[in-house]
């Protein structure tokens, strides 16, 4: 079963720190070099180089993608297409 956003955030709590620290990552500057400081901390918290073995499923890391991607496009000066839909 897939986990929602909510759920990952109660296993690792960092997780929700890093999407309430999106705004200030991503208030200026270019979209892409920003979203890739983003990316970088995610992919520690969840996936397969997580630290905690338990968010390492790639079904947790797509709900964590989704859900910070698009709170980085809401905060972003300018904004891009869905994930993986070009612009």
């Amino acid at each position: 079963m897939k986990r929602d956003f909510e759920e990952l955030c109660k296993i690792e709590p960092r997780l929700k720190t890093l999407f309430q620290r999106v705004p200030s990552i991503m208030s200026e500057g270019d979209f892409w070099p920003r979203w890739v400081v983003v990316k970088r901390h995610m992919s520690a918290l969840v996936g397969w180089n997580a630290a905690n073995g338990e968010l390492t499923s790639p079904g947790d890391y797509d709900t964590a993608y989704t859900a910070l991607f698009g709170h980085a496009n809401e905060c972003s000066p300018v904004t891009v297409g869905e994930p993986g839909g070009g612009e």
